[in-house]
């Protein structure tokens, strides 16, 4: 009986730990890469890596030639694969006269189908090559176009229980959703649980969009990406202070990953760094997270 009690006390300080830190540590931190250096980043403490859709859950491969290669991989990852971004290759348009949404479904279809089978429940959508309309198309057509199209994505989506976050980038990369708040503006319009919107902090800084949305649109954001605006640098190259913005996540009860999506020099010298510089602002003891 006495060990017995002893074993339920151990058992119950374990819990209370693991709480702790399940608090402390609740934004995890991962970077965008290739799945081979998923074990670089796990030795220098980041907690998931993030790959592609193009590139990783790659709809163009068969099944057999998927299962061979990529899917023997995921299951020897060293680190969880806890989303994958480059949704759409660019020959695939989304809005303007030569979009094609059977097609966009088609490889949706297959891509989800994939992340649910080696576990990743969130694909992001940026894919400014896909989305853009052509020049001189009607901007407002476009977004609508797109709108139509995401309500269609988001049933197939929960169908295999993943989560579509659209990216908003920048004026130079994509000629719409360029903030949070235009991402959120159309999460709302498709009025889906599966569509949501990613934050990235780069593209916000470029497009002078304050902190202060994370906080406000918190119920729509469902992941966040990382870099410096300098060169689109690796967090702590140059010093830049994005403590504004790592506050306005805890301020907002973020719980959800932090992926650093950047320009690396010499990654296998700048991984550590980086994530430590993450985690110096996310991994934060309970009495400093405030809702």
């Amino acid at each position: 009986m006495r060990k017995l009690t002893l074993l339920l006390i151990a058992l119950s300080a374990a819990s209370t730990s693991l709480q702790a830190q399940t608090t402390a540590t609740s934004i995890t931190t991962g970077v965008c890469t290739s799945i081979r250096n998923a074990q670089k980043v796990k030795d220098a403490g980041g907690d998931f890596v993030e790959l592609s859709v193009t590139g990783f859950l790659n709809p163009h491969l068969s099944d057999d030639e998927w299962t061979a290669g990529n899917y023997a991989q995921a299951l020897a990852s060293p680190l969880p694969i806890y989303a994958c971004n480059g949704f759409f290759p660019g020959d695939i348009k989304l809005t303007g006269p030569e979009r094609n949404q059977a097609a966009a479904l088609e490889w949706c279809e297959v891509a989800f189908r994939r992340a649910r089978q080696v576990g990743i429940s969130m694909l992001v959508l940026g894919s400014s090559g896909a989305r853009n309309h052509p020049e001189g198309y009607d901007k407002a057509t476009a977004v609508a176009e797109f709108t139509e199209l995401l309500r269609r994505m988001g049933p197939l989506a929960a169908a295999h229980d993943v989560v579509v976050v659209l990216e908003p980038l920048r004026q130079a990369e994509a000629n719409y959703m360029n903030t949070v708040a235009e991402g959120v503006a159309i999460v709302r319009a498709v009025g889906h649980d599966n569509i949501r919107c990613l934050a990235d902090i780069y593209h916000m800084m470029v497009e002078n969009e304050g902190p202060e949305v994370l906080v406000t649109e918190r119920k729509y954001i469902h992941h966040v990406h990382v870099a410096e605006k300098t060169e689109r640098s690796v967090p702590g190259t140059h010093g830049e202070d994005l403590t504004p913005y790592y506050d306005a996540l805890r301020r907002a009860g973020y719980r959800g990953g932090l992926s650093i999506e950047a320009r690396w020099d010499d990654f296998d010298t700048q991984i550590a760094p980086a994530i430590a510089e993450l985690q110096k602002h996310t991994r934060l003891k309970r009495n400093q997270i405030t809702l």
